[in-house]
């Protein structure tokens, strides 16, 4: 269609530049006064050209007429992937979700990250519609933990949250549903994992849990 718009943009210029020329009144006269059978000639070939152009934007339009119109789909990549720190956690996700900040690659180690809070990764989770994204925040942290997984939600979740069992990477954790998130709590020892999940009642909530329960939170490389 491009090239059909480009000759029809020949043709059409043509035919004004020669309607212009024949109908200026002082190039009638200057016709009229000169050898006016050069004009006439050179006025024959242009007009013998654009015949010729508009034969060819005939056959153009034809040819696409004829061929069958597709539409390439927008590729997308379906491939899960992981998302591996060098500070000793990881995580799957699927293909077409975004890791947006993995603000712990800049620190050494987990304790200079939760020094100054830079001790989280945040996902951006991809649904059908815009209005189905979801944000998942890996807040992870290897010290200063309370001796119980209860006492951590109690100290961080607002009064009347719902606690529930929940996995992650088949050991025990807490799901905490709040009214603006939900919230998934895991302690290993002295480290753990608080992941926040906004909003609180996402559309692809099977898929996040997914991704969840593929944390795996070890030691530091």
């Amino acid at each position: 269609m491009a090239i059909t718009a480009i000759i029809t943009a020949v043709v059409v210029g043509s035919l004004l530049y020669i309607d212009a020329r024949a109908s200026n009144p002082a190039r009638v006269l200057a016709n009229e006064t000169s050898p006016g059978r050069k004009a006439a000639a050179t006025i024959d070939e242009l007009q013998r050209r654009i015949a010729g152009l508009q034969a060819v934007v005939t056959n153009l339009q034809l040819e696409l007429k004829d061929r069958p119109t597709q539409v390439a789909a927008e590729p997308q990549n379906s491939e899960p992937q992981k998302f591996s720190s060098r500070l000793g956690f990881s995580f799957v996700y699927p293909g077409n979700w975004q890791v947006i900040d993995p603000r712990t690659e800049v620190y050494p180690d987990l304790s200079a990250a939760q020094a100054v809070g830079g001790n989280y990764v945040t996902l951006l989770a991809n649904g059908a519609k815009p209005e189905d994204r979801a944000q998942i925040t890996f807040w992870v942290l290897d010290h200063g933990l309370p001796k119980t997984i209860n006492q951590w939600i109690a100290a961080t979740a607002p009064k009347g949250a719902i606690s529930e069992d929940f996995l992650i990477s088949g050991q025990p954790a807490k799901r905490v549903r709040m009214d603006a998130s939900l919230s998934y709590y895991q302690m290993l020892g002295n480290r753990g994992v608080l992941v926040r999940v906004m909003p609180a009642t996402p559309t692809n909530l099977t898929d996040i849990e997914t991704t969840l329960m593929s944390f795996a939170l070890g030691s530091a490389t």
